[in-house]
């Protein structure tokens, strides 16, 4: 998913420190921006709140997994 990918790479946050805040390894991470996994919505909301996404931000996030 690329859309995860780039929320984190614009709030300046290198793979291995997000999955650090996430509490997720970073190969897990990985998994969920090249779309080899699905994260659950604990980790989604997690992702809104270290990304520091707006509402519409977090709707487009959401919307990738539809």
């Amino acid at each position: 998913m690329q859309v995860l990918k780039a929320m984190r790479e614009a709030a300046g946050l290198s793979r291995h420190i997000a999955a650090k805040r996430l509490g997720i390894s970073t190969s897990t991470l990985a998994g969920y921006e090249n779309g080899w996994r699905t994260p659950r919505v604990a980790i989604l909301a997690k992702m809104v709140h270290a990304y520091d996404l707006s509402p519409s931000d977090a709707g487009r996030m959401l919307e990738s997994f539809a």
